[in-house]
């Protein structure tokens, strides 16, 4: 069986969290901002979150979803031991 990736592209516009959640920045503000309005170029400057089961899926293209299982686990019996 061939060994997973993950997937690079996506690993390209998209940044994690320390909590585990998907951000990325939202479109249209890379030319053209002179005809939209002021609230629209602040909030379009802002990053956007993923949320619901697409945040998982995408966590699992990632091949981060292991990962974060692990570093939760590690958490929870640091949490214990102290």
């Amino acid at each position: 069986m061939h060994k997973s990736k993950p997937n690079k592209g996506l690993l390209k516009r998209v940044t994690v969290s320390a909590n585990g959640k998907v951000r990325y920045k939202r479109i249209g503000g890379n030319h053209l901002m002179s005809g939209k309005s002021g609230d629209s170029v602040r909030s379009i400057r802002k990053k956007n979150t993923v949320t619901g089961k697409l945040n998982t899926n995408y966590l699992r293209g990632l091949r981060l979803d292991k990962l974060n299982k692990r570093l939760r686990r590690l958490k929870e019996a640091d949490n214990g031991q102290s």
